[in-house]
């Protein structure tokens, strides 16, 4: 078959964990004799906006086309990219793929994936955010605040305007009910989609899979019996990440001996004499395990809606305790009070609070990390993701 990805980003001209998602699957796809080619937005590759651009590798044919200046949420032309549309359907004529997949899209549009489906081409959707009913993606206003679930049951405050916002979420809405198949990562990302107007007999879970490379600690650190508490922080400098949320918790975490907190992908910043926060450069997905098992607790403060959370599963899976907000994704495999804890999204002093109880109370800690050894949660495999993908492409091509 040829299984043609539309994907807003892709490595390495702009790097995440959706994007080396899609790059994974792509490759995997490939390597079991699949023609694979990807359609992808380029932001920082010095490509004009709408300038294209060939190159192959890792058996994946990539089209690069020039999106930089299109990244605004709040413009049309985030949604709206005749220019990508145009290279879809140029592409689907020229290579005729038997199935198209799209991942992320914004700065492309839906252009490319009506344009599949005008010529009659089976269309998939992975979402891996909220674009299809919000501009900033993941459902967080201005303020960082969280906003409803249900987008039709409240006021946008980030909208331009009433109107704006009506006449994009109609016409994306017409797109996306032309899709074949829909996915989610997460059975939560599956009901909020639902909750805004999916058919539900259209969408299905389809988890993300886990790099084995970054997974591969053999056998869970064993929990600590004495030391310094060691928190985790991975969200990188983002404040949809809580970045700032981690940091001022960690001012008020008492007592301020026994525990520190390694803070990676940070610039650094005060936080107050004698708060033991470490901050250290981001680590290659190769390093993950490696961090993982020198730390106790990884803290997720997201404010975004996460659709998956790795970092979260990556984390149970070397044995530590997990304290996250309550941001959907890393909630599916985080049980409060058994193996980690879960605190309301951007409550500094409830996160402050549970990072506390970890930190006076070693039977706590070792509960929580005891929970998470003895009661591993299941990592899926991009070979096995893969498989299932083609499965799901044959079926749907009809091969």
């Amino acid at each position: 078959m040829r299984i043609l990805y539309v994907t807003a980003h892709y490595p390495p001209d702009f790097v995440s964990g959706a994007t080396l998602q899609v790059r994974r699957m792509a490759e995997h796809v490939a390597a079991s004799g699949h023609e694979v080619a990807v359609l992808s937005g380029a932001i920082v590759a010095g490509l004009a906006d709408g300038e294209r651009r060939r190159e192959d590798g890792g058996g994946v044919r990539v089209e690069w086309i020039g999106t930089a200046e299109r990244i605004d949420q709040d413009v049309d032309a985030n949604w709206q990219n005749p220019l990508a549309t145009l290279a879809a359907a140029d592409l689907l004529d020229e290579w005729r793929p038997d199935v198209v997949h799209a991942h992320a899209l914004q700065t492309l549009g839906a252009g490319p994936i009506a344009a599949a489906a005008d010529r009659s081409i089976p269309t998939v959707v992975t979402m891996h955010d909220l674009w299809w009913w919000c501009s900033r993606l993941f459902l967080v206003d201005r303020d960082l605040r969280p906003c409803p679930l249900d987008t039709g049951m409240s006021d946008c405050a980030c909208a331009r305007t009433a109107e704006w916002r009506r006449a994009r979420a109609a016409e994306l809405a017409l797109t996306l009910a032309r899709v074949d198949e829909v996915l989610a990562p997460s059975a939560a990302l599956r009901d909020v989609a639902v909750a805004n107007g999916v058919d539900p007999t259209r969408i299905a879970v389809d988890t993300n899979d886990v790099d084995p490379a970054a997974s591969s600690a053999p056998v869970p650190a064993a929990p600590m019996a004495e030391g310094p508490v060691r928190f985790l922080y991975v969200g990188g400098d983002h404040p949809l990440k809580g970045v700032d949320v981690v940091l001022a918790a960690a001012r008020r975490v008492r007592p301020r001996r026994g525990w520190r907190l390694a803070v990676y992908g940070v610039a650094k910043r005060r936080v107050g004499l004698g708060v033991p926060v470490d901050f250290r450069p981001a680590y290659a997905p190769a390093d993950t395990a490696t961090v993982m098992r020198a730390a106790d607790v990884l803290v997720i403060p997201s404010i975004a809606r996460e659709s998956f959370s790795l970092a979260a599963r990556e984390a149970l899976a070397a044995g530590l305790a997990v304290i996250t907000s309550d941001c959907l994704g890393p909630e599916e495999v985080v049980d409060h009070d058994d193996n980690g804890l879960v605190v309301p999204t951007g409550d500094v002093a409830a996160l402050a609070r549970a990072m506390s109880a970890v930190a006076a109370d070693r039977s706590l800690l070792l509960r929580l990390r005891r929970a998470a050894i003895d009661r591993p949660i299941e990592l899926r495999t991009p070979a096995e993701h893969a498989d299932a993908l083609v499965a799901r492409y044959r079926r749907l091509a009809g091969t």
